[in-house]
């Protein structure tokens, strides 16, 4: 089935209007760029990828993949902006530093 299906368009992905975790691993079977394909067309999605793991990851490392899917589930969503957000927290580090 993981060869074949699903077959869904990754324009048909945008509707989606719920919080999305999309989850992979650094050695998946997955192809990255399916997986970032995948993130890019959920317009409310959050990327998780784990670091030197598997397909496997909720096995082999379930620490970190329940803590990965409970925060999620636990923080409410908000969509970052990538300049916007960055900016934010580049001049509060740099005002934190004035301080000292």
């Amino acid at each position: 089935m993981m060869f074949e299906e699903p077959n869904i368009a990754p324009s048909a992905l945008q509707a989606i209007t719920a919080p999305t975790l999309v989850l992979a691993s650094d050695h998946d079977l997955i192809r990255d760029e399916h997986t970032l394909d995948i993130f890019h067309h959920l317009p409310d999605s959050e990327l998780a990828i784990f670091p030197n793991a598997t397909r496997m990851v909720p096995y082999d490392d379930a620490r970190l993949f329940n803590a990965t899917v409970e925060r999620f589930f636990r923080a409410p969503f908000v969509k970052k902006d990538r300049i916007k957000d960055f900016l934010d927290s580049y001049e509060s580090l740099f005002a934190s530093l004035q301080k000292k």
